[in-house]
């Protein structure tokens, strides 16, 4: 692995640690490491401490947000929207839609004044979107149209409405996921 990624040990270790840290990875005593195991007990529980660590601090960043984190969060969107989420070719999501994915939903809650809140939301959104990635490689139509929604909620301060749809966003990809899991 070394010489492929030409580094020495001490990096690849460290980001090794790092995913083992984020639950992505397993360290094994005297072993090594392996990648963690996928299963739909995991995920439901992964996708319900997403929902509870978003929401919280979408309600935050609410209360908290000023004009910049509105016209941040709709520059965002605005690029995100006019990306086709898919390449021709073989129907896959792109890096790109997926890039920007993130940073929506992270401009979302980004004025909740947490760093510590951020951060789970940081890792509890790579865990999901792991199980979104293996399961759902394709676009699931829509879910622009869902995050335009939220966003419009959350420009106007209603944080019941931007709540329910961020659930229900969540909620909604969580059933497609897990429609493809039988463990």
């Amino acid at each position: 692995m070394m010489a492929r990624y030409k580094t020495s040990v001490a990096p690849v270790r460290e980001a090794l640690a790092v995913l083992s840290g984020a639950g992505l990875v397993v360290s094994e005593s005297q072993r090594g490491f392996r990648v963690a195991p996928a299963s739909r007990v995991d995920f439901q529980d992964v996708a319900k401490m997403r929902i509870q660590m978003e929401v919280c601090a979408l309600e935050q960043s609410i209360e908290r947000g000023g004009d910049m984190w509105t016209a941040e969060m709709a520059s965002i969107y605005e690029i995100f929207s006019r990306l086709s989420p898919t390449d021709s070719a073989n129907k896959l999501i792109t890096d790109a839609w997926e890039s920007y994915h993130r940073e929506f939903h992270f401009s979302l809650i980004s004025c909740c004044g947490s760093p510590t809140l951020l951060n789970f939301c940081s890792q509890l959104h790579d865990r999901y979107d792991r199980y979104r990635r293996l399961a759902l490689p394709s676009y699931i139509p829509g879910t622009v149209d869902s995050h335009g929604e939220i966003m419009s909620a959350a420009i106007n301060r209603d944080s019941r409405n931007a709540v329910l749809r961020m659930r229900d966003h969540i909620e909604t990809m969580s059933e497609f996921v897990l429609r493809q899991y039988r463990n």
